[in-house]
């Protein structure tokens, strides 16, 4: 990366300017997408058991699956309070055995957590791959609502494949329905090319709270020259907050400072096919290329916190930060 474009070393250098500068502080009207989180019993032996006390279970689970959610993915605000994104947490059994339904208390079937996503304007998304007992514990002893939401917790999570439900589920959910591109000169020894230097996603880097091993989604429409404009899903390694340069080619670059900022993923994840970033730098009119949305696909929460882990001061000596 050029001088045009400094980059923190460390995680926990990320945040710090966008902690301290102006720009980011007025940007703290955007904020995470808030998902209301609702939970539901289904699972046989538990409504049975809680069968008095189901309003005050799902009550309490809802509450703390939202905490433990917030903090888990912290790219996400999870509340109980009524939302356009709703999330529903249902505990049920599966069986894959005909002979054993899932409404029998007999016989023993996986208990699990089956999430469904509902968001206005697109189809629901569910995920049921998030078990929290085997069927060798179906018989397992039920104590009060306090202990079994605090089971749900500690058991449940232990169980949670979080980089799976992020790339399978919670990668659905926008978080910013724009980016801008960022672009720089490269002279060569024959002319000058300008090249696509990554990505700016307006919502503050230290609000979403993710490391440099964090990748999102950028969807795109590239204009094509006869056809309808191509649709595009581009692999981006976040970096930390924009920081442009003291004497930016382009002035509007600081309205971006302390913004989400990420480059184009040398390494994309392979569960997945990618489609290629050339096609972005190939464009004649860059203006004509429209951003459709962002989206977290494989998230890792910052292990130094989410803000600012040496003081401002440091960061003026160059200290931690290289070219």
């Amino acid at each position: 990366m050029s001088e045009r474009m400094r980059l923190p070393r460390f995680a926990g250098l990320l945040l710090v300017l966008a902690a301290c500068s102006p720009a980011a502080n007025s940007q703290q009207a955007r904020t995470r997408p808030s998902l209301q989180v609702n939970f539901r019993v289904q699972a046989i032996r538990y409504r049975g058991h809680f069968s008095a006390d189901l309003p005050k279970l799902e009550q309490l689970a809802a509450t703390r699956f939202a905490k433990t959610l917030g903090e888990r993915f912290a790219f996400l605000n999870f509340t109980t309070d009524a939302q356009p994104i709703r999330l529903t947490i249902t505990l049920a059994n599966s069986s894959t055995s005909a002979s054993c339904a899932p409404d029998d208390a007999v016989c023993p079937k996986e208990t699990v957590f089956s999430l469904l996503l509902e968001q206005p304007g697109a189809p629901s998304v569910s995920y049921n791959r998030w078990t929290y007992l085997k069927s060798q514990d179906f018989f397992a002893v039920l104590g009060g609502v306090s202990e079994e939401v605090e089971n749900f917790d500690r058991v449940g999570f232990a169980n949670l494949n979080q980089p799976e439900i992020t790339a399978r589920f919670f990668s659905r959910i926008q978080l910013s329905p724009n980016a801008r591109l960022i672009w720089k000169t490269i002279n060569g020894s024959q002319a000058s090319q300008t090249v696509l230097a990554g990505m700016t996603v307006p919502l503050p880097a230290n609000l979403l709270c993710a490391d440099q091993h964090s990748v999102l989604v950028m969807q795109s429409e590239i204009p094509q020259e006869f056809t309808a404009g191509a649709q595009a899903e581009l692999a981006v390694d976040a970096q930390g907050p924009f920081l442009p340069p003291e004497n930016s080619p382009d002035e509007s670059w600081k309205q971006e400072t302390g913004n989400l900022f990420g480059v184009p993923a040398d390494d994309p994840p392979h569960d997945r096919k990618w489609d290629a970033w050339g096609s972005l730098s190939s464009v004649s009119d860059r203006n004509r290329i429209k951003i459709k949305g962002v989206y977290m696909y494989q998230y890792r929460h910052m292990d130094t916190g989410c803000s600012a882990a040496i003081p401002p001061a440091a960061l003026a000596t160059g200290a931690g930060v290289q070219p």
